[in-house]
C-alpha cells in the first residue's frame, strides 16, 4: 500500500526519511514515512497538478476533537516533529514577576 505514497524526503534537523502532508490550511506537515494506526494526521491520496511531479499528493488534517479520525481516509501518520532525535525542546514557560509588596 505505501509503494503509491509520494516520493520520501530529508529531515533537515536529523536525515531520517519523511514525507509531507497537505493541510487544509494549505500548509506542509512532515510526518514520519509509514503510515500506522497510532498518528495523530489523517491523510488520502489526491491528484495534484502543482506537485512538484505532478502527480499524487497527501493531503490531510490534524486529528482533533472538532474533527475525528475519518475511517474513510486510509493513511493516519505521526507528526515527525514528535520523534525527531534533532528537535529542539519547547521553551520552558517564564515564571510570573513576583507581586510588588508595596501594593499589598
Amino acid at each position: 500500500m505505501s509503494a503509491e505514497l509520494p516520493r520520501l524526503s530529508e529531515c533537515r534537523a536529523c536525515a531520517d526519511p519523511i514525507r509531507f502532508v497537505r493541510l487544509d490550511s494549505g500548509s506542509l506537515m512532515p510526518v514520519n514515512p509509514k503510515p500506522g494506526a497510532t498518528g495523530t494526521v489523517c491523510a488520502r491520496l489526491v491528484m495534484s497538478l502543482s506537485s512538484a511531479v505532478g502527480g499524487k499528493e497527501l493531503r490531510g488534517y490534524v486529528i482533533s476533537r472538532e474533527r475525528p479520525a475519518d475511517p474513510s481516509w486510509p493513511y493516519r501518520f505521526v507528526v515527525h516533529h514528535a520523534t525527531c532525535s534533532e528537535r529542539t525542546p519547547a521553551a520552558a514557560p517564564k515564571p510570573a514577576p513576583a507581586p510588588d509588596p508595596a501594593l499589598f
